[in-house]
Parts: C-alpha cells; sequence; structure tokens
C-alpha cells in the first residue's frame, strides 16, 4: 500500500469525511437543470480504485461522507451477482452426449447436456421385499440434464431431438425417479461428480416404482410410466406422441439448482 493512501486511511476511514459538497457534479449536462421537472440526481456511493487498494465512499442523507477500504474480491462478487450469462444452445452433435448450454444467474451456474436418443439397459427394483429387480433393455428419446457443474442438483427431461432454439420444448422425462418438476431423485445412488456422466449415472441407479414420481410421464399411461417400460422392452424406437409436454429450453435455463 502507497504511503500517501496510509496516510489518508489513519486519518478518514473510522469517521465522517465532511458533506457532499465536497463531490463532483453530476453525470448529466447542465442543460437539464433548466427543465422545469429536473431534479437533481444524487450521488449515494463511489468506488475509488487505487493501485493497491479500492475504497468505499458513502454519502448519508444528511450529506455526509464517509470513507472505507473495501477488498477487490467482494467488489468483483457484488458486481457480478446479478448479471446474468448465458450461451445460448451450443452446436453438438445429434448422438452420443455432449454440452448443450451453459448460463449463470444469481451466482449459480447451471449446464445442460444432451444426451441423444438410443437403448438403455436399467433396473426397476422389486415392490415386494426379498423380491427380485427387474431388468429392461428400453429405447429413449433425447434427453437433456440440467444441473450444477459439480452434477449435483439435476433435471432432467426429454426431447424428440437435440433441441435449436430458446423456444424449442422439453418433455417430461419417462421414467420413475424423477419428480413432477423434473427434478431426479438420487435415492441412494452416488453420482460421479461429472456433468457428462450424469446420463449414465442416471440409468445405473436403480428405478423405484414410487406414487410420487411414476405419474403424469406417459400419455397413454399416466398414472404409472412402468406400464409403459413393459411395452417397450424390446423395442427399438420410443413412441414420441407419448411424450408429455413440460417446459421451453429457456426456462430449463433459468433452473433455480
Amino acid at each position: 500500500m502507497n504511503k500517501v493512501l496510509q496516510r489518508r486511511l489513519r486519518g478518514t476511514a473510522a469517521k465522517t469525511m465532511g458533506t457532499s459538497d465536497q463531490i463532483g457534479p453530476g453525470p448529466w449536462p447542465v442543460i437539464l437543470e433548466q427543465l422545469p421537472e429536473f431534479e437533481p440526481d444524487v450521488l449515494r456511493l463511489s468506488l475509488e480504485f487505487y493501485r493497491e487498494s479500492v475504497m468505499r465512499r458513502v454519502i448519508e442523507d444528511d450529506g455526509h461522507v464517509s470513507l472505507a477500504m473495501v477488498d477487490v474480491a467482494e467488489v468483483a462478487r457484488a458486481l457480478s451477482a446479478g448479471v446474468s450469462l448465458a450461451s445460448g444452445i451450443l452446436p453438438g452433435e445429434e448422438a452420443g452426449t455432449n454440452t448443450l448450454f451453459w448460463a449463470r444467474s444469481n451466482g449459480a451456474t447451471r449446464l445442460g447436456i444432451w444426451a441423444g436418443p438410443r437403448t438403455w439397459r436399467l433396473t426397476l427394483r422389486s415392490l415386494e421385499l426379498g423380491g427380485k429387480d427387474r431388468r429392461f433393455r428400453l429405447p429413449f428419446p433425447g434427453l437433456v440434464f440440467v444441473c450444477r457443474p459439480d452434477a449435483s442438483g439435476g433435471y432432467v427431461f426429454a426431447a424428440p431431438k437435440r433441441p435449436r432454439a430458446a423456444e424449442d420444448v422439453l418433455y417430461c422425462c419417462p421414467a420413475p425417479n424423477v419428480f413432477a418438476n423434473g427434478k431426479i431423485c438420487p435415492g441412494d445412488h452416488a453420482f460421479a461428480r461429472d456433468p457428462l456422466k450424469l446420463p449414465s449415472e442416471f440409468f445405473l441407479s436403480r428405478f423405484r416404482v414410487t406414487a410420487d414420481t411414476r405419474g403424469g410421464k406417459s400419455r397413454k399411461h399416466p398414472g404409472d410410466v412402468s406400464r409403459l417400460w413393459e411395452e417397450l422392452a424390446g423395442q427399438e424406437t420410443f413412441p414420441i406422441e407419448d411424450l408429455v409436454p413440460m417446459l421451453t429450453v429457456q426456462q430449463a435455463c433459468d433452473l433455480v439448482l
């Protein structure tokens, strides 16, 4: 810290620094003051960036000014917290697993992961205590997973093909272990902390036919999506017309994780 600033801080950082009359004029042209409806724009706070320090100047309602040092990292966090950033729909292959979008708002980062249509092997737990679990080989539509960069807080939705625009519609994932809002119920499965592994981890977790996750996922079987699974066992393609619309890609980008 330079010596001039040190001397200034010792005399001013913890006490009042005069009045707002010492602050320079506002940013508006002087000609605006001649308008009948003109009201002066009052300065309330300013940040002063020095070579080695950042100072915060606060102007109180009574016009008095106080000065204090702030951490530049705190300034960066405060300025970026309310800024929304998004990549839009990223280019990528229809098949395989790849990143669909990146979004950041309210200090939280979200990734959209695309998994193309394919056949998945999965396990459905028995409803009976000590009963035998069932294993399926099922065709699924494309899936969009929304999660944090560490793959936590995941949501999953279905799509007939890889989305190309923010207005494209996403559908309910035709599987249990997914709540009505699309959030994945992890159960007792330990998911890998890699977002690109989230699709395979989702199907590695064993599914349960529970009342709160089995309904509303199929037009043909609205009460229990596992009945659709029984019909699709061994098939090669998923009936897209059975999907239930849910939200847009933009709304998925804005999810609170």
